[in-house]
């Protein structure tokens, strides 16, 4: 059952701490839930780790209140994400005037407790209309249509997919005759063995506490004595050989260096976007054939996955420190699926070769419109102001309602790229800073952001 726990009848220690499920449902739909959220479990894929939720409030009655639901502020506390297999429903109403009204759009009218007329489209995306509507999304599950009352009903009452991350392999553990524990006092996923003790993986490894024998002792000593030596080699060889050693230890350095955040990547498991090789992306590109820009970490290509769909390929350059850039980007948007934030659909890290794989926005970043000698014969003061409501909503989702909360540190013209109905979404996380949503405070420790440009999230 690890990471999920039943409350009442196991131990905390059985899962994961913010997965505890109980059956005691007041709504009295009879569906287990997880109990510090509002979320109601339909099924749980243990193989591929992610669960089909529905709202408690969605289970029965009339499904209006999906208008107001946001599923993201539902799992603040836990280690779940909205997968980005989901399609979504987006809605729209007190509108001054008509939005537009896609191919598809369903109109709602509900009464009780929210009122009024909705307008909702089923889709990937959706082209936000005037700036004065509320606009709102939920995420659900692929494979219906939208055509009625009844669809819409039918898809809502479906659930949603999500995808959790939690430390350790229980597969691993209970195949070798083990019991999973996660242990919430030091962070720490336990295998505890039919013999009682804990171990760190799975039964049958080395104990943490073992008994030390006279040839441990020596092997203990000689280690010691290799690791005092070692630098005296060191200096002896940078004063015979000079620089060309010191070339060598530097390669082996930055050898660990790819392996610390290839092994950070893995550690987010299905939370990450899709990798794609280094071989496989320069044939998505056409070896880099047609370049659409570049920003400051990399040079931005076009390209195509096998399905047609066009993709921005940026191929990243140096990365500073641990690569800290690329890490923050993969995890950032991995974390994120909303109409404002730009929809990412993969990475590739091969060494030093870096490359990340983004949505194609034909009408390129905000940069080349509000730079030009009369933007506003261009984009007009209209689609200026839902420009920037788009963008004050994304960032509002990355700091309140992302699982783990995201601060960009970089908003620019350049980085905020158009969709072909001119619909703004955040891009290039390359400064951003996660952070827990408990926490309130960040460290501003070194500079940040571009030079000329304010950073909302400091001033």
């Amino acid at each position: 059952m690890y990471p999920f726990w039943l409350r009442g009848h196991h131990a905390p220690q059985c899962g994961y701490p913010t997965f505890g499920v109980t059956c005691d449902d007041p709504t009295g739909t009879m569906l287990p839930s997880l109990s510090e959220s509002y979320l109601s479990l339909l099924d749980i894929n243990y193989g591929n780790r992610s669960v089909v939720a529905i709202h408690s409030n969605l289970v029965s009655g009339e499904p209006c209140p999906a208008t107001r639901i946001n599923v993201s502020s539902s799992l603040r506390l836990s280690q779940l994400a909205v997968s980005g297999a989901n399609w979504e429903l987006f809605f729209s109403n007190n509108c001054s005037r008509a939005p537009p009204s896609p191919a598809g759009a369903l109109w709602l009218n509900c009464s009780g407790a929210i009122t009024g007329t909705w307008s909702v489209h089923l889709g990937r995306r959706y082209a936000a209309g005037p700036a004065e509507c509320q606009y709102s999304a939920m995420p659900v599950l692929p494979g219906l249509e939208l055509r009625s009352w009844d669809d819409y009903t039918a898809i809502v009452r479906r659930g949603f997919l999500l995808d959790w991350m939690v430390p350790g392999d229980c597969a691993a553990c209970k195949a070798t005759g083990g019991q999973c524990r996660f242990e919430a006092g030091t962070n720490v996923f336990g295998c505890l063995c039919p013999g009682g003790d804990m171990q760190l993986a799975k039964c049958g490894e080395l104990l943490v506490m073992i008994p030390i024998s006279a040839c441990d002792i020596v092997t203990a000593l000689t280690s010691a004595a290799a690791a005092l030596l070692f630098p005296c080699i060191y200096v002896l060889i940078w004063y015979m050989t000079g620089k060309r050693n010191w070339l060598i230890l530097w390669k082996k350095k930055s050898s660990s260096t790819e392996r610390h955040y290839e092994a950070m990547i893995v550690l987010y498991g299905s939370l990450a976007p899709k990798r794609y090789t280094y071989s496989e992306v320069m044939k998505m590109t056409s070896s880099r054939h047609k370049r659409l820009g570049q920003g400051g970490y990399g040079v931005v290509f076009e390209g195509k996955l096998h399905d047609g769909r066009l993709v921005a390929v940026k191929f990243l350059q140096d990365c500073k420190g641990n690569g800290e850039e690329f890490v923050n980007e993969v995890m950032s948007i991995g974390r994120t699926s909303y109409v404002n934030v730009v929809r990412r659909f993969g990475f590739c890290l091969e060494g030093s070769k870096r490359a990340l794989i983004y949505e194609y926005m034909c009408n390129g970043s905000l940069e080349r419109y509000i730079y030009s000698e009369n933007p506003k014969e261009i984009l007009g003061w209209e689609r200026l102001y839902a420009i920037a409501i788009g963008i004050a909503h994304g960032l509002e989702y990355l700091h309140h309602s992302c699982n783990t909360r995201i601060v960009h540190f970089d908003i620019k013209p350049q980085n905020i790229l158009l969709d072909k109905d001119f619909g703004p979404k955040i891009a290039d996380f390359g400064l951003a800073q996660l952070c827990r949503t408990k926490e309130s405070k960040l460290s501003m420790v070194g500079a940040r952001g571009t030079i000329g440009f304010i950073v909302p999230e400091v001033h």
